[in-house]
């Protein structure tokens, strides 16, 4: 059975920052992690991960608003997992 287990997920983040997401995951999994604001999705990265703590580091630089951060996981057998958690950007 895969989990995703969030370990921190901060509310407001700086602009200037990049974006961490920091999370703990069952098995072995191939993760996607991206921010998402009106239909578009920001700073995607995919990567395969072994159990334990992962720490992902979305892609670029997200503009002052909120968003959704959002990770997917996915098994060798198929079975998925995801979560999704509020993210605001602050202009500082």
């Amino acid at each position: 059975m895969l989990k995703l287990r969030p370990y921190s997920q901060p509310s407001i983040r700086s602009a200037a920052a990049p974006v961490v997401l920091e999370l703990g995951t069952s098995i072995d999994v191939h993760l996607t992690g991206f921010a998402v604001r009106r239909g578009r999705d920001y700073g995607r990265v995919e990567l395969d991960a072994p159990a334990g703590v992962r720490t992902i580091h979305l892609r670029g630089r997200l503009e002052p608003g909120r968003y959704w951060a959002v990770v997917l996981g996915r098994s060798d057998d198929g079975t998925r997992a995801c979560d999704a958690r509020r993210l605001r950007v602050t202009a500082r």
